[in-house]
């Protein structure tokens, strides 16, 4: 077999710069290996869950971010093999959040320098790999060079070892020359970001919080949470989501809503076992909510962010009613799988049955926006009753054996009296589209109305043209007025079994 298939050095600028065009995603990839390190860690009992730790912090003057956790850190036989290779991670699909072994690298894209520090624990050294993320960038950029991407990154790379505490165990990114073009050294835009991505918990303010964790620990499983702390010069944050039981619609007028109660839907996989669970919060359902770091059902993984808050737009019919929502969707199995950006799931036969129960649940909120709109308007919640009784009375009518003239009308006027009542068009978006969903609706039945026999059993004939169901009409009724009534059932009984009866084939 050949062996001498290359790797260009164009193919690193295609798993940075290429594949990460947002530089805060940057954030989301470094975080998640730290959250999959202190799994570790709590696994091993390096240390207890209420220990959890990441912290980062941006020195905005020497443009400089680090992140760091108190996970278990790598041994320093290995850490060279898992720190150089490219897309060749010794985490396990399924379950760990990152396993691709490319998100390490996201970083020199928007820096000038990158290195990883690390110690494990009983370890008394701890190792570091420094990137010239600088230097690679211009080796990239020759054209006349013809050089491997394993040369490429082999040339840009340091090492050193050195002596530290034996109980010490951590993982560290540093990020030198960050380009300020980014926003990455902006401590307001980061923590926005962090809140909205990352794996935390909720505020103590969102007194819905227990509520949701205790139900998720019953159709799934515990939510994953992390202490993350964000520093920056004279600046300090815990960041945690930033879910509030009241939210803000209309900043001009101030207009609110709030969270009334917490409405669970459990997702399962084709063999009913459940694979995840979402959550959303019922309130008055007014409009569109304003803060993006809330708003829209997020999809998460290992309580990571899987896209942003419009990734799960297209699981309603009409997208914007995503924007009218909060809530979160967990998954919770290895048959789901992050892309590369992580901006969504690999589209295998799992995210398609995933993708048909969540329009269930789109279609679900979308009842629960128009219920609210109709009870909000009197007028149209006044409408759409008249409508729904005019076609009772019309399902009722059309059941009857021989349908009078005193009764069809009687389901006429009802249909118009509905049609006046929807007459009058509405002043909000939301209202005026069930408005013109109700006459539509109106249109059918009353279709139905006119074009129905007044001999049920008519109806149920299908082939007869209009002229030859108004001939049968007539004499149904010539049978009726001259005989009695058993005598008419059995005469108009034996006409239908004629009509029904196929024609003998010549």
């Amino acid at each position: 077999m050949r062996s001498d298939v290359m790797i260009g050095k164009y193919a690193i600028e295609s798993l940075t710069t290429g594949m990460y065009t947002d530089p805060f995603v940057i954030y989301r990839e470094y975080i998640q290996n730290a959250a999959d390190s202190i799994d570790e860690a709590i696994k091993s009992k390096t240390i207890d869950k209420s220990q959890t730790l990441i912290k980062v912090a941006i020195d905005s003057a020497n443009r400089k971010i680090v992140i760091e956790d108190n996970g278990t850190g790598l041994k320093s036989a290995s850490a060279y093999r898992v720190l150089s290779d490219i897309g060749n991670s010794q985490k396990i699909q399924g379950q760990n959040r990152g396993f691709r072994g490319i998100g390490r690298f996201s970083g020199l894209s928007y820096c000038d320098r990158l290195t990883f520090v690390t110690s494990h624990v009983d370890e008394p050294k701890q190792y570091s790999i420094t990137y010239n993320a600088e230097e690679l960038r211009s080796l990239i950029r020759e054209k006349t060079d013809v050089l491997t991407a394993s040369n490429a990154m082999q040339s840009v790379i340091s090492e050193r070892t050195n002596a530290c505490s034996a109980s010490s165990h951590f993982f560290r990114v540093i990020m030198e020359g960050v380009h300020p073009e980014t926003g990455l050294l902006d401590f307001d835009t980061t923590e926005h970001y962090l809140k909205a991505i990352a794996p935390v918990g909720y505020a103590n303010a969102f007194s819905w919080a227990k509520v949701i964790r205790s139900e998720m620990k019953k159709y799934i499983r515990p939510i994953p949470e992390y202490r993350l702390v964000l520093e920056a010069q004279g600046k300090r944050a815990e960041v945690i989501k930033e879910y509030q039981d009241t939210f803000l619609l209309n900043r001009q007028t101030g207009t609110t809503d709030q969270i009334q109660d917490i409405a669970f839907f459990p997702l399962v996989n084709q063999k009913g076992i459940r694979i995840g669970c979402a959550w959303y919060g019922i309130s008055s359902f007014i409009g569109t909510i304003i803060g993006k770091e809330i708003k829209g059902l997020r999809l998460r993984s290992g309580n990571i962010l899987i896209g942003d808050h419009t990734t799960l737009n297209t699981i309603f019919k009409d997208s914007r009613f995503n924007g009218w929502v909060v809530g979160e969707v967990f998954v919770d199995s290895a048959e789901f799988i992050p892309n590369a950006r992580r901006d969504d799931f690999e589209h295998n036969d799992a995210y398609y049955v995933l993708f048909e129960q969540l329009q269930s649940l789109a279609a679900e909120i979308t009842k629960a926006i128009r219920t609210a709109s109709v009870k909000r308007n009197k007028a149209l919640a006044r409408a759409v009753s008249a409508l729904e009784t005019a076609g009772k009375s019309a399902e009722e009518i059309l059941k009857e054996e021989h349908i009078t003239p005193q009764r069809k009308g009687t389901a006429s006027a009802k249909m118009a009296e509905a049609r006046d009542m929807l007459a009058v068009p509405m002043t909000d978006e939301l209202s005026e589209g069930i408005r013109q969903e109700a006459l539509e609706q109106l249109d059918i039945l009353t279709g139905k109305g006119k074009g129905a026999s007044a001999y049920r059993a008519l109806n149920l004939i299908s082939g007869l043209t209009k002229t030859e169901r108004a001939l049968l009409e007539k004499i149904f009724g010539r049978i009726i007025n001259s005989y009695d009534e058993e005598q008419s059932e059995q005469y108009i009984n034996m006409t239908l079994q004629a009509l029904s009866e196929k024609p003998p084939e010549h």
